[in-house]
């Protein structure tokens, strides 16, 4: 039973898919679902600290219009500081998640194309299920 999900959003162009998928989900006993957003610091592609302000709005958004649509209690966190994967685990810990949503994209090496840094060091570390949605 999936009473808590954490899913884990980006906010890349793979995240609509993943927000579509997520809904078509059998959410019935879903009571809530929290969006995590990682900002890793000594990542390339991250987003500068500075920009907190605007994902947290953004997460925000996302928040509102995921609770009209699935009819559960939508919160959300912003991690900052540590590689995304640890960040994640330990936010599913804190927020006691019954599974771990993210999509299936990723940036290196065709191991980790296919399946996503991210996710692949969560599906590999992770005390509690983790759902992997196909995005791309």
């Amino acid at each position: 039973m999936l009473e808590h999900i954490l899913v884990a959003i980006d906010f890349s162009p793979a995240w609509s898919q993943l927000r579509t998928r997520l809904l078509e989900l059998p959410l019935s006993d879903a009571r809530r679902i929290t969006l995590a957003h990682a900002l890793e610091s000594g990542y390339g592609q991250a987003p500068e600290l500075g920009h907190r302000e605007h994902y947290e709005q953004r997460l925000d958004e996302e928040a509102t219009a995921l609770a009209r649509e699935a009819s559960a209690e939508v919160d959300w966190t912003l991690l900052v500081g540590g590689r995304a994967s640890h960040e994640l685990l330990a936010a599913a810990g804190a927020v006691e998640a019954d599974t771990i949503v993210i999509g299936r994209t990723g940036h290196r090496r065709l191991r980790e194309h296919l399946l996503g840094s991210t996710a692949e060091a969560l599906c590999r570390n992770s005390d509690r299920p983790v759902l992997l949605i196909p995005t791309g």
